[in-house]
């Protein structure tokens, strides 16, 4: 089941309803696209019509990020003052002090965050137990050296069919994947630039499965610093990048307080 978030439509299920889900499409025959839209991304789509159709068409769209989270439990209430400004405002400022204080109070219609700086180790996990390949498109120099590096690591038995960095032109790179024979895809070449390669390539693609996974490479390959878990437990991932990568301060803080005006808009 998919809820509409702004206008992005966003699975509910749980991350083992999703696995099983991934499970079966990757016995299938059909290519499967697997998106991963957050506050910035939903933000992003509110003007530019083509990301939006683009996340939409995906097969499968991941809660990345406790704003989404948030943004379903917001706009499935309902405001009875809709006149009165202090009717307006309270609904919102207590749900946004539950992403903190009282965090099961936003999980409904979505259930849980699925980001995929993490959902990467269930993937690797799951082909590495089902005999599927991956390969890794995305990040610069070399990053998906160590990306790999990392993932082998922790499952020794994991196919790894390719790797290529964000250097190489778009037809090699589909060569190289189709030669690869791999099941599975994992691109990070940062949103939007990711799922719009994707949207374009994937017909030309013989892979069974393809997901963008933004940054995530950066993390796994120990050039960011990942979140502490309890500020991720507490969603207060965009804080933590704030603070580590504070020249994103204007992207990060016109995601989630863009965010954050889109949802009052459409509740005022």
């Amino acid at each position: 089941m998919k809820i509409d978030v702004l206008g992005v439509k966003i699975d509910t299920l749980t991350k083992d309803g999703l696995l099983n889900e991934i499970r079966t499409r990757l016995q299938g025959s059909e290519s499967t696209f697997i998106v991963t839209p957050y506050s910035e991304s939903i933000v992003a789509a509110q003007k530019d019509l083509e990301f939006r159709n683009i996340l939409n068409s995906a097969d499968i769209a991941l809660p990345d990020g406790i704003g989404i989270l948030w943004a379903a439990k917001y706009l499935e209430l309902r405001i009875k003052n809709h006149e009165s400004w202090i009717g307006n405002i309270w609904p919102l400022i207590y749900s946004l002090l539950s992403i903190i204080f009282n965090p099961s109070y936003i999980r409904h219609p979505i259930p849980e965050k699925i980001s995929g700086s993490e959902f990467v180790w269930d993937l690797a996990e799951l082909a590495s137990k089902n005999n599927f390949s991956i390969f890794l498109l995305g990040g610069f120099g070399n990053t998906p050296g160590r990306v790999g590096e990392k993932l082998k690591k922790k499952f020794p038995d994991l196919k790894i069919a390719g790797m290529l960095n964000e250097n190489n032109p778009s037809f090699e790179a589909l060569t190289a994947i189709n030669n690869s024979n791999t099941d599975i895809l994992f691109v990070a070449l940062g949103p939007i630039k990711q799922e719009k390669w994707i949207y374009e390539n994937l017909p030309k693609l013989r892979v069974k499965l393809a997901i963008g996974l933004g940054g995530t490479f950066d993390y796994l390959a120990g050039k960011r610093p990942p979140a502490p878990k309890i500020w991720a437990g507490r969603g207060l991932e965009w804080l933590w990048r704030l603070l580590t990568q504070p020249w994103r301060i204007w992207r990060i803080l016109k995601g989630v307080g863009g965010l954050i005006w889109y949802c009052f808009k459409i509740k005022r």
